[in-house]
Formats: C-alpha cells, sequence, structure tokens
C-alpha cells in the first residue's frame, strides 16, 4: 500500500530505500527544507539517529506534485511517498 503526503517544512525521513530523481539509495535520509522559498532535498546515506528523522522500512519516492522525479529547488515542496 503507497501513501503519499507533501513534505513539510525541514521533514526528514530515513528509509531502508530511497528514490530520488531516477536514482536509488539504499538507507538513507532524504530531507526536504525550504530555502528562502525554494524548495530543496537532500539525500545522505545514514549515519547516525537524530531524534526528529521518522523511519520507513521500506521505499520513500520523493516527487513532484505531477508524479515525475523532484528536481529543486522548487517553489512547491516535494510529495514523499511511502511503500
Amino acid at each position: 500500500m503507497k501513501t503519499s503526503h507533501q513534505a513539510r517544512n525541514k521533514e526528514r525521513i530515513l528509509a531502508r530505500r530511497v528514490i530520488c530523481n531516477g536514482t536509488s539509495f539504499r538507507l538513507a535520509v532524504a530531507e526536504a527544507y525550504n530555502d528562502n522559498g525554494a524548495w530543496r532535498v537532500a539525500i545522505t546515506p545514514f549515519s547516525e539517529e537524530i531524534h526528529s528523522t521518522s523511519y520507513h522500512n521500506g521505499i520513500l519516492e520523493v516527487t513532484d506534485n505531477d508524479g515525475n522525479p523532484f528536481v529543486g529547488p522548487s517553489p512547491t515542496p516535494p510529495i514523499f511517498t511511502l511503500s
């Protein structure tokens, strides 16, 4: 089952697999953040636990509102789809 939501300001999710802009990352953190009105997503390998990071034991796909790969900077937040 897939669930989707628009990323909230400064949202971090650790997932077993993150797919962003056509690239697949294993055990990575996706962080959506607003940089002076421009939304960006940073994907980093998992290195340490931070209390504000939620965990998803599956796939996190980062897209735009139309379901296309998210390419930032963007005026609209990315969509995080968990499956």
